[in-house]
């Protein structure tokens, strides 16, 4: 999979190539300076985008996957959710999971 970054004029600022599981979701920082990238295999990656620059390596959210995600304004926090409407919010830079939330039963 590859994923291309591009501005609000259309052109192109980056490619971010995604090996591994397929991209199933993909979330912006309120500044547009960072990617959080939920794949199919339940792994999270971060990718800072100009330059297309990876910060820090992927960790396992879910082993069904993750169907949505998302990033705080301050990039300290990925809150990233499975098929199975459990969320779950991970420390960014230590990767550790903070809480763990079922919405639905």
């Amino acid at each position: 999979n590859s994923l291309r970054v591009f501005d609000y004029e259309g052109k192109r600022m980056s490619n971010l190539l995604e090996k591994g599981g397929k991209v199933g979701c993909i979330g912006f920082s309120s500044d547009c300076e960072a990617a959080v990238v939920g794949l199919n295999d339940g792994a999270v990656r971060i990718w800072k985008l100009e330059g297309a620059e990876r910060i820090g390596g992927d960790w396992v959210a879910f082993n069904s996957g993750v169907a949505d995600i998302g990033i705080t304004p301050d990039k300290t926090r990925v809150i990233a959710a499975d098929p199975n409407c459990k969320v779950k919010i991970y420390d960014v830079t230590n990767k550790k999971e903070i809480k763990e939330i079922e919405t639905f039963k």
